[in-house]
């Protein structure tokens, strides 16, 4: 049963906080947006195929001929959008302001409501849908003084939201493969194909062997690991075993996890709004969280 536990809870809040890694490295990194996708992607699925193999191996002669024949064919559509979410996405952030870019990435919640129903018939409940409000009037909040409503940002804009939704989409077909006996059976296929399909639009822009110095060599390397290996693995599971809309609101919760990292790091001091955006995110978290006695979860 689809269900909040503390101990998904906590490995949950983990992989937000990996995934919230990403714009370190992103940003230490000089490779070409779209190849650098490849490059997380394959470093992903050459520190995953261990696992992969040896779930592979325990499986059953039924379920080795399926992972051999219909699974791959399967996962074509996950990789596809989660390969249209990394390219429209880094268009879009190129072609707009970072707030605008940062308001619209932060939809998923909305968004989510609209995916899970077209899939799965799965509507949120009364207490999911004002976790929703709040997490979404906290980034409100937080992005919606700073935006720049100039018509040369509109097609950055629109790339910005396509992206957005694509990514509610790929991490609402998750909970298509919670039937695999592992994880790894499902998301070292989604990297490996997701990566192929970005390889031609990385290489039709850039050298794909243009590292600039050993920064960007180890930049690339934790960016596969980090925010891929345990952030979208992380992701996707907790879709399978959690109910979807509570992990997309949960997941705004990355927001606040990349001010504080971008404080830290490189001393970007947050607006005062920031901090009262952060306490809206963690007052839907809460409710999420801090169910009463006897409720059931679905």
């Amino acid at each position: 049963m689809a269900q909040v536990t503390p101990l998904r809870l906590l490995v949950l809040l983990v992989g937000i906080t990996c995934g919230a890694s990403s714009v370190i490295f992103i940003r230490g990194s000089q490779q070409d947006p779209i190849l650098l996708v490849f490059y997380r992607t394959a470093i992903a699925v050459i520190a995953l195929s261990p696992l992969f193999i040896y779930h592979y191996r325990r499986a059953d002669v039924t379920m080795r001929h399926y992972l051999r024949t219909t699974h791959l064919k399967n996962c074509l559509l996950p990789a596809a959008i989660f390969a249209l979410h990394f390219v429209t996405w880094n268009m879009g952030a190129r072609a707009t302001a970072a707030a605008n870019a940062t308001l619209l990435v932060n939809l998923v919640p909305v968004a989510m409501v609209g995916v899970l129903w077209l899939l799965f018939r799965e509507l949120p409940t009364r207490r999911e849908m004002l976790a929703t409000a709040l997490a979404i009037l906290g980034v409100l909040i937080v992005s919606v003084p700073a935006i720049e409503l100039n018509p040369e940002h509109l097609i950055g804009n629109a790339f910005c939201l396509v992206s957005m939704v694509f990514f509610a989409f790929y991490l609402a077909l998750a909970k298509r493969f919670s039937h695999l006996p592992s994880l790894w059976l499902y998301v070292v296929p989604l990297y490996a194909l997701t990566g192929l399909m970005c390889l031609p639009f990385g290489l039709w822009r850039s050298d794909w062997l243009s590292f600039i110095d050993q920064t960007d060599v180890l930049m690339t390397l934790a960016l596969g690991l980090v925010p891929t290996v345990f952030g979208h693995s992380i992701l996707n599971r907790m879709m399978q075993l959690m109910p979807g809309q509570t992990v997309s609101v949960i997941n705004t919760f990355q927001f606040v996890i990349a001010g504080l990292l971008a404080f830290w790091l490189w001393g970007e001091q947050p607006e005062p709004l920031f901090y009262l955006g952060s306490v809206s995110i963690v007052a839907a978290l809460m409710i999420l969280v801090l169910r009463r006695p006897g409720a059931k979860t679905r």
